[in-house]
């Protein structure tokens, strides 16, 4: 008899046994085999008790066994010779697979890729399933021990809460099974993009004030995630000219200008990841 491939690909030091007997007296030419078959291999016989033949022993279990075996597929063939037409017979029963579950490997495909950088500030991370693993493990941080750990999983990919901006980040995922957790799984990092800023609020003067001091301080409020200013002011609005670049201030001193004249500007913040766009011109009259 034999059997459909059985699926060991996630068990190492396989065993398998059985119990053979027979019924009423045998020849010596009479004989039940036992074999077994690894990846498609060559046919081999059991270790203990592969070949027997002649009499058994009148209603007496023998045990055939076979240990250490590894790899992906595992077929057992038995064979019987039985030349006697009357009651003699070979029995088999009792036949049990069993091995050592393995530990998963680690993981692989790991998104985002080590050292990648202008990563979201919410990220979701992602591998491949591994075989034999029943979960998944995600560790993170700012160092490299990764301390943070979120709830176990069965999926391929966790989202992150919201991480700070522009900031080093290193995390690794640890595949589990009832054996236990993958060893040796690498820790990769990654940078969080530095989102642009929010166009600033609050300008003084305000769109459309007149009588304005012909040596004005231009003020706006402070925007969160800006590291500089760009104001730009012209009696042109078509034409602002460059922008005059400041640092974290809110507030910029302008030189004498016209008597009753209408002069345009905007403040544009910027930071690491770019400047605001969109922020709008508005005008003051002296």
């Amino acid at each position: 008899m034999t059997r459909d491939s059985i699926n060991i690909s996630n068990y190492e030091d396989v065993n398998f046994s059985l119990d053979v007997g027979e019924y009423d007296d045998l020849e010596s030419d009479d004989y039940i085999k036992t074999e077994y078959q690894i990846d498609g291999g060559a046919w081999t016989l059991a270790e203990t008790n592969g070949n027997l033949n002649d009499n058994l022993g009148d209603g007496f279990d023998n045990k055939v066994s076979q240990g250490n075996l590894n790899g992906s597929t595992l077929k057992i063939k038995i064979t019987v010779e039985n030349d006697e037409g009357g009651n003699e017979e070979h029995f088999f029963d009792d036949i049990l697979v069993q091995g050592q579950l393995k530990l998963p490997g680690c993981a692989t495909n790991l998104a985002p890729t080590d050292t990648a950088t202008d990563v979201s500030v919410t990220p979701t991370l992602s591998w491949d399933a591994v075989s034999g693993a029943t979960g998944y493990k995600v560790f993170y941080g700012t160092d490299s021990s990764t301390t943070t750990a979120l709830d176990e999983t069965a999926s391929t990919s966790v989202t992150l809460p919201t991480l700070p901006e522009g900031t080093l980040h290193y995390w690794k995922v640890v595949p589990t099974n009832a054996r236990g957790d993958a060893s040796g799984c690498s820790v990769i990092s990654f940078t969080t993009e530095t989102l642009i800023p929010d166009c600033a609020t609050g300008l003084t003067p305000a769109d459309g004030t007149t009588g304005v001091s012909i040596t004005p301080e231009l003020s706006w409020e402070a925007v969160s995630g800006a590291t500089g200013y760009k104001v730009y002011y012209s009696s042109d609005s078509s034409d602002l000219g460059l922008p005059i670049t400041l640092g974290e201030v809110t507030s910029y001193q302008l030189p004498q200008l016209g008597y009753e004249t209408q002069y345009f500007w905007k403040v544009v913040p910027t930071n690491a990841g770019g400047e605001a766009t969109g922020c709008s011109v508005i005008s003051f009259t002296t």
